[in-house]
């Protein structure tokens, strides 16, 4: 779940930083992740897999006789060129839920409906000074309202030399018609909404090398999430949803972090090490939602920053050496 409580539906750790493993761990649970998939060392190679998945809770909640949460079906298609280069795509279908975990009180569950998901990526060798890596996902639910939604995420990275390289990921996840918990009011009741959530990701990374002992590494990022309600519902306890339209309560999100992390590396003896770390963060919350991306980072760039500087010495003392100086 994210820091706007939309719930996400893709993890977004592949190797490379991209989305592709994280979707088919959260597609397949882990029994079609891609990380199998490919088949390194093997010029021109082929892969397909066909796989699916069902899970139930191991014992049941108290007053919900529901054990069942989900099941699908997975297929994977990988293939590498004699030049390493990776093109792959892959469809899933997932059937209808229970979610025990979205209405956030122990005891309730929630009816999501079924979907259709498919993607594809394409990476490049990573072996060239230039390197790039797109890929696309998309979600289709079935007779859910109407809901879907697509990730988009796009590596770069770029080596100049043996002591400079830079690297850029972008990532997009716009949900619509997305249906996820909002809010429990007074009378206790779980308030759930339909509305669009909007995650983007910017990372630029670069790292330098002074020699083969001493280096710099900087990292810069911008996050956003929002979430911007439009119906608002009751989850009454067989797991479907009411419509409310007495509900009112702003329940709108707008998050932005920003981060840079600077450290600077001396080994200056084996196993000894400087390191000189330099952290800024910023964090912006409104419930208001601001739909323009660089306006959301200019005015997060104005909000007051956290800076903190940090040194540490790590210093490899050797028993066996010291013991022999002793006994001189």
């Amino acid at each position: 779940t994210g820091p706007c409580g939309q719930g996400g539906w893709t993890q977004g750790v592949r190797r490379g930083g991209g989305i592709w493993k994280g979707l088919k761990e959260v597609v397949g649970r882990g029994r079609a992740g891609s990380g199998g998939a490919r088949t390194h060392g093997d010029p021109h190679a082929k892969k397909e897999e066909k796989k699916g998945f069902f899970s139930k809770l191991f014992s049941p909640i108290p007053n919900i006789e529901q054990k069942y949460q989900q099941a699908g079906l997975n297929l994977n298609f990988n293939m590498q060129s004699k030049k390493l280069w990776w093109v792959g795509s892959f469809i899933s279908l997932r059937f209808r839920e229970n979610d025990f975990y979205e209405p956030r009180q122990e005891g309730w569950f929630f009816r999501r409906g079924g979907s259709m998901v498919w993607g594809g990526f394409f990476e490049s060798n990573n072996a060239k000074k230039y390197s790039i890596s797109p890929e696309f996902i998309f979600r289709k639910f079935f007779n859910f309202y109407n809901g879907n939604s697509y990730q988009f995420a796009i590596r770069q990275s770029y080596r100049f030399s043996s002591k400079l390289s830079v690297s850029h990921r972008f990532n997009t996840n716009p949900r619509f018609n997305n249906i996820g918990f909002t809010y429990t009011d007074n009378n206790n009741e779980i308030i759930f909404a339909r509305r669009t959530v909007t995650a983007v990701e910017n990372v630029l990374s670069a790292k330098y090398n002074f020699t083969n002992k001493m280096g710099i590494t900087l990292r810069t990022r911008h996050y956003l999430s929002s979430v911007n309600n439009k119906e608002f519902f009751t989850l009454k306890d067989d797991g479907k949803l009411n419509p409310n339209s007495t509900f009112n309560k702003n329940t709108n999100r707008n998050v932005n972090f920003f981060n840079v992390d600077m450290v600077y590396t001396w080994q200056f003896a084996p196993g000894s090490f400087v390191n000189l770390v330099w952290k800024n963060s910023v964090f912006d919350f409104k419930d208001q939602v601001e739909n323009n991306y660089f306006k959301n980072f200019s005015k997060t760039l104005e909000v007051e920053q956290n800076n903190n500087l940090s040194l540490k010495v790590i210093y490899f003392l050797d028993y066996l050496q010291l013991k022999k100086h002793k006994k001189k």
